[in-house]
């Protein structure tokens, strides 16, 4: 850049990354309002699972004093642990029974971390959260110390309780919850099964979740409250969730969110870790007074009006809807709108290659294989191999793992990609008006070339088939934490009724197979990321077998039931979705 070294120095930080036998986090004031309590959170292995609320930790609180005192210890129920494995990568490994059964920590390391924790905020002379690990030879290492927001509500909120208890004129639906933010709130519960638009979540209502997954956060500031299954109240969420002063209740069972999805308003005590039917007026009045009670926040400086102005251009998002008009390069007026609109930009031209933008000559592959499919692949690196010379390759030639795992699935037994499901005259007549209707499809070519780039991690695979499209975009290999998978699906030839239905037949395939999933009309984009290779693998399988399986479907979808019907067939190994081979005479009738 012509900028001289000097000019600029900078320094390079080499960390150690310690060998955890276990890791946690230490909050050395309770953030829901004991300030004599210490709050350990800790898991077996790398400390990760406990910031993100996969697992459900160890729990200990110690009592300040001298001596101190363990005044409770709660085992979290650990499946799983992340440790380093023989070539210095991070892998999951299931924890054993007997590590199960017993706490991440002995007493004396117990006590060893609290008096650390005292000492870190007397140093910086406010209540710290610090993350910790010990290494196998059972020394304890202090990774992080920052600022730790106590929630003042949770104080204060003895003096504001209820005289009359709530459970005298209320239902309790559950209780003993852990707090992971306190509050109270009221309103309609929201199972969130998948990642939805902003459409399908509706502001105020009570968030509700297996885990705490940090990609929620985004859904915080328009939930009332958030329930969650499993997780920390350690965790990022959690931290957030107080941040910004919303309730947060983990420990819910799957029957428990099963019964309360279906009990109407409900009301959130994140006081006392309890849910009640109903609206409980008495302790929505006490939220309201403790509100009023802690006066104004921080005085606005110089910075925070520069950086509240800034903001203004940075976060704020105007193009939410890329079908609607305004949805162009001259509305961007914020950081968040370019890249709102690069995106989805550079999502549609991934379906507008065409032969004459690639380069001719031995670049670009044509697959030959039993997959009537007009293939043609682009190895950027270590996607195929002997194809240097060639200008067809087979499918035994590609060695990129996801692009080979999704081809396996693409080819299992019962998937077609040839033939006409057979319609009645009444679905066929659905299908030619609704091409006569919508005016883009006349330019859309049936039967356009499908294009896969590929290298031995990578695979973007891009397929255009009759009236739909679809884009599998995936890295899969050792290294878990850079592995993923993103598919989007869109379109089809009959109503858009008939669309919809197909589109949420995938989703609850997706779902299924822990996909987070956004579904929006006849579109629906899912993600999965971050698990070993061979469960990628097996996701990529199952993308390959739902790809063919949803070919022409829409036709069929008269009604609800069938989505049903065909998501059962499809986890159960049907994947013809029960139509026989089509014969001469099916296609005869279709046509």
């Amino acid at each position: 850049r012509g900028i001289y070294e000097e000019l600029v120095p900078m320094c390079v930080l080499m960390m150690e990354l310690v060998p955890a036998e276990t890791a946690g986090i230490l909050y050395t004031r309770d953030p829901q309002g004991n300030g004599e309590t210490l709050v350990i959170n800790a898991v077996w292995g790398l400390g990760r699972l406990a910031v993100d609320g996969s697992v459900d930790p160890d729990v200990i609180r110690v009592k300040r004093g001298s001596p101190m005192e363990i005044t409770s210890r709660r085992i979290g129920n650990q499946t799983e642990m992340l440790v380093i494995g023989d070539t210095g990568r991070v892998r999951r490994r299931a924890v054993g029974k007997k590590r199960r059964e017993k706490c991440c920590l002995e007493d004396r390391l117990i006590f060893k971390l609290a008096e650390i924790g005292v000492r870190l905020e007397n140093l910086f002379g406010q209540p710290q959260d610090v993350e910790w690990a010990v290494d196998s030879a059972g020394v304890l290492h202090i990774v992080q110390s920052r600022p730790l927001m106590v929630d003042q509500a949770a104080l204060a909120w003895k003096q504001w309780y209820p005289k009359q208890d709530p459970a005298l004129t209320h239902p309790v639906l559950a209780e003993n919850l852990r707090v992971a933010s306190s509050g109270a709130a009221c309103g309609r519960a929201a199972v969130l099964k998948g990642l939805p638009d902003s459409q399908s979540f509706q502001n105020g209502a009570l968030l509700v979740v297996d885990t705490t997954h940090p990609d929620l956060v985004s859904f915080i500031p328009r939930a009332s409250a958030v329930l969650a299954g499993r997780g920390s109240t350690t965790g990022h969420l959690a931290i957030i969730a107080r941040e910004m002063k919303v309730p947060m209740l983990i420990g819910l069972s799957a029957d428990l969110m099963a019964r309360i999805e279906k009990s109407g308003e409900i009301t959130v005590d994140a006081f006392t870790g309890k849910l009640y039917q109903g609206r409980v007026e008495s302790l929505l009045q006490m939220t309201a007074h403790l509100e009023r009670d802690k006066g104004t926040t921080a005085p606005i400086t110089p910075a925070r009006r520069v950086l509240h102005e800034v903001l203004q251009h940075i976060t704020p998002l105007n193009l939410t809807n890329p079908r609607a008009p305004s949805f162009t390069a001259q509305n961007v007026r914020t950081i968040h709108d370019m890249i709102r609109f690069a995106h989805e930009t550079a999502i549609n031209a991934m379906f507008e290659i065409s032969d004459e933008r690639l380069p001719k000559g031995s670049m670009v592959k044509r697959l030959v294989s039993d997959v009537p499919l007009n293939i043609h692949i682009i190895d950027i690196g270590g996607g195929l191999k002997n194809a240097l010379h060639r200008k067809t390759v087979k499918p035994e030639d590609i060695v990129s793992i996801p692009m080979r795992a999704l081809y396996r699935g693409m080819t299992t037994k019962g998937v077609r990609w040839s033939g006409h499901i057979p319609i009645d005259l009444k679905g066929f007549i659905s299908v030619f008006a609704n091409t006569l209707y919508d005016a883009s499809k006349h330019e859309r070519r049936l039967g356009d070339r499908s294009y896969a780039i590929v290298s031995l991690h990578h695979a973007n695979f891009a397929s255009r088939l009759g009236y739909h499209f679809s884009i599998v975009d995936a890295h899969v290999g050792p290294v878990e934490r850079d592995n993923y998978i993103s598919f989007r699906f869109k379109g089809g030839a009959a109503s858009i009724e008939k669309r919809t239905r197909r589109v949420r037949f995938i989703e609850r395939v997706l779902v299924r197979h822990d996909f987070w999933v956004d579904q929006r009309a006849d579109l629906v984009n899912a993600r999965i990321k971050r698990l070993p290779q061979t469960d990628m693998e097996d996701r990529l399988v199952m993308l390959g077998r739902l790809m063919g399986c949803s070919r022409q479907l829409d036709v069929t979808m008269h009604s609800d039931a069938v989505v049903e019907g065909y998501v059962a067939r499809f986890m159960a190994g049907d994947y013809s979705m029960g139509h026989a081979e089509s014969n001469g005479q099916n296609e005869r009738d279709a046509v």
